[in-house]
């Protein structure tokens, strides 16, 4: 079996809970701070949105996905499942 890279933290209630490439939230994981090596991404409730996301970030080269800190969907009232999202 294949050991999943992680693509990201979601924080929840001052938690940060690993996300791994495949989408899998590992809530036994959560640390009191996300340690930067991964960016947090907000809003993402919908688990297909955030399963999407890992898929994205897995095709990021090493160099640009070290430099994005946070991604979080906006989604619109027209387009509910607009598929774009704000990186800071």
């Amino acid at each position: 079996m294949k050991e999943q890279p992680m693509v990201g933290y979601i924080e929840k209630e001052g938690r940060y809970i690993p996300v791994l490439e495949n989408g899998a939230v590992l809530k036994d994981r959560a640390k009191n701070t996300s340690d930067g090596n991964a960016p947090v991404l907000s809003g993402f409730s919908d688990t297909a949105f955030l399963k999407q996301m890992t898929l994205q970030l897995q095709k990021l080269p090493d160099r640009i996905f070290g430099m994005i800190s946070e991604i979080h969907w906006v989604p619109t009232k027209k387009r509910p499942k607009q598929d774009t999202a704000l990186y800071e």
